[in-house]
């Protein structure tokens, strides 16, 4: 467990230099050659507009917006059934939007040519604040799959599902052209940076015992049966 809190909190720590350096970056050089090759690199791969990719790429995309993110939420409390893990990820999540949304308010950073977006967006660009909500939700469910008592096929099936759905978000935000590659790669950083702060609190909860049943039994007035429940959490 120490072993795991260390890695954790050395990926907190790059995550948050890689922040910085980049942010430091574009709010001095937000004309990046990187950004400019790989953006009509997307430009010339996708095509004309109404086919195919950008119908995949338009319902894709939605998977990290943030009507998802509510949607998402209500199933998760259900799923849960509000123990820790609803808890955690939902904080992550605010928090998350929230750094999101300060850093887009500072750097001010202008998205690509609007007349080539594939998408209406309003704000500002960096980071990417779908690939900062991919980078919260995708991993922690696959962490959350890992970790489970699940058999192996299960773990591996639903990691990859988990995976290809996080990684076509981050590229539909390319292919729509909102967006340009260092927006999704610091965004998605970002995201990653809560997914393992909220890993860290996971393994607090878990080794102090804490809400790792649903929150509605700490309701019932039957305590015995809160204390049996936790009882038998432990033996598993």
């Amino acid at each position: 467990m120490k072993k795991q809190v260390i890695i954790f909190s050395s990926l907190i720590l790059l995550s948050l230099i890689f922040f910085f350096i980049m942010a430091y970056i574009i709010y001095n050089y937000p004309d990046l050659s990187i950004d400019k090759n790989i953006t009509n690199t997307m430009y010339d791969i996708r095509g004309e507009k109404y086919k195919f990719i950008y119908w995949f790429f338009v319902i894709i995309t939605e998977f990290g917006h943030i009507y998802f993110v509510i949607l998402f939420l209500i199933l998760w409390a259900i799923y849960t059934k509000l123990d820790y893990r609803f808890f955690v990820l939902a904080l992550m999540i605010i928090l998350s939007i929230c750094f999101n949304q300060i850093s887009k308010d500072i750097i001010n950073r202008e998205r690509p040519e609007e007349s080539l977006r594939w998408a209406k967006e309003l704000d500002e660009s960096f980071p990417s604040g779908h690939s900062t909500v991919t980078g919260v939700i995708y991993p922690s469910l696959i962490y959350f799959v890992l970790t489970s008592n699940k058999d192996k096929l299960f773990k591996t099936g639903y990691s990859l599902i988990f995976a290809i759905i996080a990684s076509l978000v981050l590229l539909s935000r390319l292919i729509l052209g909102v967006h340009y590659f260092t927006d999704v790669l610091v965004g998605f950083i970002d995201g990653f940076m809560f997914t393992c702060l909220g890993i860290l609190i996971c393994i607090y909860f878990k080794k102090h015992n804490i809400l790792q049943n649903s929150i509605l039994l700490y309701f019932k007035k039957d305590k015995n049966e809160v204390k049996e429940s936790d009882e038998n959490n432990e033996e598993n």
